[in-house]
């Protein structure tokens, strides 16, 4: 268990009343802090394409979260740096953060371009802690604290997104183990990606821009800033409604204007205003935007053809240079609705003496989105609000009397997440054969906060797992179990069970014929090993250290089938916590 001295001190200092109250005029524009849970939180990486995966989908498997990635347009040419036309749709909560993205393929999702992104004070937009507000690359930090509203109330961290590399949290502080690059600035990611910084950006916001380095050197350039509209947050800091302040907040983005490789080769983004122009690159492949429907792309060409979109209120087509069609059509909204009511607690419950802040009622919200590529067959996702649960998160319970003089609590750091989860998935079209993939997911432990955690765990009292099962076309079965305690195994994959499934649940009977498991470096491990705990600082004790910033690299790795058991184990690391020396090894199970 990890206990620091930091989370301790803000435990007791979050002592302090703290709640919100809509007001009539915020209505459509503003949330509560207690309703925190709805928002878009870091997932795990544990990500996999769904059964047949040529429809781009990408699922997170603990959380049922599921990302579309969609390529329209990839231009071959003479480097390995991509010239391409892509658009990504994340399945989450866009009722009032619609505005926030950037748009461009209306039902069809948003433009997929590489950009750094966080969430800040609308006057005061990225800025840094400290004298220097806008030295926000060289003297990389949190945003500042506004009146009784703190950094970590309004901010959920940055995050740069590379469309063929993934997402990847910003942390300050790189770890004193690893190696440092000659004029780098105090910025790294978990999958160590450097920074250096620029003076100044390419549109006029004020302030430096950054210099993204990949793993592999190819550098990519962030100075193009475009600021959207974000829903504004109230927090009561005292009893009664007039204990309220409320902080507007935009999502600022830093678009890539330019990607060069190690060997000197380029491409170039160009933009208007908030909306891409041109992709180019120093081989001469280009795209270009040729027109626009609105706010999204109606017409595109290239070296390699020209492709034009069209729009519904829930639907788009893409017609490609062949005249073959895509066809994305969406059903319900993707929204999460919580409940409006205060969350209203019995003040006489406790645990270990202490307040309970249990949850509140359920979240509703149901969508679904089907997609037909050229061939005809057609993917139909359903997703519905499924509330996931975490353990181990610190219980730091706010309390107040609202003016009814009813008491109400909520949790500074939810220990759930009410978000749009994958139920299931189906496939049809002509010539094929029934397809259907179901997901249920087990999430247990509304009391399983850190105290309970500790004293020791249990699996009753401190789930310190969560399961996926996955039902396949023709009986097939999977079960995956994920580590669930926040700060400790948050999202690693611990086990996964493949077999075959007769009869329907729950009077069903499963056979497994293959497990495979997964040991990771523990912290007792981490004295006697050359890596770092943590590969940089998340910059706040709200956020989950296990997703964003520990390194625990995976030391073995078993599989069992057919009576045998198949073992991978690492013999040594390197400070990446990379394996420098490997065994393999197979023997019969036991």
């Amino acid at each position: 268990m990890k206990v620091t001295l930091a989370k301790i001190s803000f435990a007791l200092s979050s002592a302090i009343a703290i709640f919100l109250m809509v007001m009539p005029a915020h209505a459509q524009s503003t949330i509560r802090t207690d309703q925190k849970y709805i928002e878009a939180i870091k997932k795990s990486k544990e990500v996999t394409p769904i059964g047949v995966d040529s429809f781009g989908d990408h699922l997170d498997l603990s959380s049922g979260s599921v990302e579309f990635k969609w390529t329209d347009i990839d231009v071959p040419g003479n480097s390995s740096l991509p010239v391409r036309l892509q658009r990504s749709l994340v399945v989450e909560d866009k009722y009032l953060t619609n505005a926030a993205d950037l748009g461009g393929f209306g039902a069809a999702g948003n433009l997929d371009v590489p950009y750094l992104k966080g969430v800040f004070s609308s006057s005061g937009g990225w800025q840094v802690t400290g004298n220097s507000p806008n030295a926000r690359c060289s003297m990389y930090a949190g945003p500042p604290s506004y009146d009784e509203i703190g950094a970590s109330d309004y901010w959920s961290g940055n995050s740069m997104h590379i469309p063929w590399a993934g997402d990847h949290a910003m942390l300050s502080s790189p770890a004193s183990a690893l190696p440092k690059m000659s004029g780098a600035a105090p910025i790294i990611t978990k999958d160590f990606w450097a920074f250096k910084c620029l003076p100044s950006t390419q549109n006029g916001y004020p302030g430096e821009g950054f210099i993204a380095i990949s793993p592999e050197g190819d550098k990519y350039y962030f100075d193009w800033v475009v600021t959207k509209s974000y829903p504004a947050i109230s927090k009561r800091y005292g009893n009664y409604a007039h204990s309220t302040q409320f902080l507007s907040r935009v999502e600022v983005y830093f678009l890539a204007t330019r990607i060069e490789h190690r060997f000197g080769n380029s491409v170039n983004y160009t933009y208007v205003g908030d909306k891409l122009q041109k992709i180019t690159s120093n081989d001469r492949r280009f795209i270009q935007v040729d027109s626009w429907n609105g706010d999204n792309i109606a017409s595109v060409s290239s070296s390699i053809g020209n492709w034009s979109y069209a729009y519904d209120a829930n639907s788009m087509t893409t017609t490609q240079p062949d005249g073959s069609h895509w066809q994305y059509v969406s059903t319900g909204a993707l929204r999460v609705e919580p409940i409006p009511s205060l969350p209203l607690y019995d003040p006489n419950l406790t645990v270990n003496g202490q307040p309970t802040c249990p949850d509140p009622e359920l979240s509703s919200g149901d969508y679904s989105l089907a997609v037909t590529p050229p061939s005809g067959a057609t993917a139909t996702y359903t997703f519905t609000v499924v509330r996931h649960f975490k353990s181990n998160v610190p219980r730091m319970c706010n309390a107040f009397i609202d003016d009814s003089l009813m008491s109400y609590r909520y949790l500074t750091i939810p220990n759930f997440s009410d978000t749009l989860t994958l139920v299931s998935k189906s496939i049809a079209g002509p010539g094929l054969p029934a397809m259907a993939w179901t997901y249920s997911y087990s999430d247990k432990g509304a009391l399983a906060f850190e105290d309970v955690c500790a004293d020791p765990p249990t699996p009753l009292a401190c789930p310190t797992t969560k399961t996926t099962e996955v039902r396949g076309p023709n009986g097939t079965y999977k079960r995956y179990t994920f580590g669930n305690m926040f700060d400790e195994t948050s999202g690693q994959l611990m086990e996964l069970e493949e077999g075959s499934e007769t009869g329907t649940p729950p009077d069903s009977q499963v056979v497994i014929n293959r497990t495979t498991t997964y040991d990771y470096v523990v912290d007792s491990d981490l004295a006697s090993e050359p890596f770092p705990d943590e590969v940089g600082s998340t910059g706040s004790s709200h956020f989950d250290s296990a997703v964003m910033s520990l390194l625990r690299p995976l030391k073995q790795k078993q599989i069992t089938l057919d009576g045998r058991t198949f073992t991978n184990s690492v013999g040594a690391f390197d400070v990446f916590g990379r394996p420098t020396e490997v065994t393999k090894s197979s023997a019969p199970s036991p």
